[in-house]
């Protein structure tokens, strides 16, 4: 399946959205507009966070909410390092 990578954010910083399949066509559908995502996580790509819709997850329309987006914080662009803890 294609692999779409879309910018999304709210007051705090923006991040990368990784969607695939039937979710492709969700996010298109909603550009500029306000989302809800259910069931996403953050995944670590060549050290880079995104931002990602489970299978079972889904792209919604939200209400409108009164803030601007902090592009100026792009955390995609920030390098992170996985380390695995053994409890």
């Amino acid at each position: 399946p294609w692999i779409l990578e879309t910018m999304v954010g709210d007051e705090t910083a923006v991040i990368v959205l990784k969607t695939t399949g039937r979710m492709n066509k969700r996010i298109r559908s909603f550009e500029g507009k306000m989302i809800k995502l259910k069931n996403a996580k953050i995944e670590l790509y060549k050290n880079s966070m995104r931002l990602m819709v489970n299978s079972e997850g889904d792209i919604e329309p939200s209400q409108a909410a009164e803030f601007i987006v902090k592009q100026d914080n792009n955390v995609s662009l920030l390098e992170w390092e996985r380390v695995d803890v053994v409890i």
